[in-house]
């Protein structure tokens, strides 16, 4: 299985090397891209052809679908723009408990805020942390359907955004270790060592050391800016 990057889960003296591995793999709609109308080649972001030099307008496009040993399938972009829905809509699927719910495919998420009704919106948000159980849903925004979980919080009702179980990579290593009781029970003796966190009360460094960066930095007045307060100076 391909890593992104070794590294290594440290606390004090302890130190687990891992490997880190992308858990989800791109659907195949991730896999297509425009594609020139002469030859068939990709065509870059300022739509200009990779392979003969083209130049190319949006509406001269075409989508292309890559297979293997160079081999592609080309649809045109009203067929692929069929494909897409023009509605904007939550589809109840059914119910998972809290516990159940995979947590490698959730990619992101949404607020579910009330429009008018807010009683019955009040409702579901109490009964879905009452009852423990997830919403499933399919939502479609922007074009596509996506898989979701709504879940009840304090203030709102939370939709989690899914990815679909079939881009769930598979681990296509088997590790074979024997451990024993008292092992194992070390581990769990190290885990409960640790002290209980707030997530919330983590902050995000980089953005931290960013923002520092920028209020300590020097401010650059672009040159047109500084020719038209010249030109104004004239009549002051």
């Amino acid at each position: 299985m391909r890593s992104i990057a070794k590294t290594s889960i440290s606390h004090g003296l302890h130190n687990i090397p891992v490997r880190i591995c992308s858990a989800l793999s791109s659907s195949s709609v991730t896999k297509i891209h425009n594609a020139c109308p002469n030859c068939k080649s990709a065509v870059g972001k300022i739509n200009k052809c990779k392979g003969c030099g083209t130049e190319l307008s949006e509406n001269q496009l075409l989508k292309s679908y890559d297979l293997e040993n160079e081999k592609k399938i080309i649809f045109s972009k009203e067929q692929i723009d069929s494909l897409k829905t023009l509605e904007i809509s939550i589809d109840v699927l059914g119910t998972l408990p809290y516990n159940k719910l995979d947590v490698r495919l959730i990619v992101g998420g949404y607020y579910l805020l009330p429009d008018k009704q807010v009683k019955a919106w009040d409702i579901i948000r109490q009964a879905l942390d009452k009852t423990e159980k997830h919403i499933i849903v399919k939502y479609a925004i922007r074009g596509r359907t996506h898989l979701g979980a709504l879940r009840g919080s304090p203030d709102s009702i939370y939709m989690y955004e899914l990815e679909y179980p079939e881009n769930l990579t598979k681990i296509d290593q088997a590790y074979n270790v024997q451990t024993t009781k008292s092992e194992v029970e070390q581990g769990v003796k190290f885990i409960n060592s640790l002290v209980e966190v707030s997530q919330y009360e983590i902050k995000d460094d980089y953005a931290s050391a960013l923002q520092t960066l920028i209020e300590g930095g020097q401010l650059e007045i672009p040159q047109k800016m500084i020719e038209e307060k010249d030109e104004m100076a004239f009549f002051s």
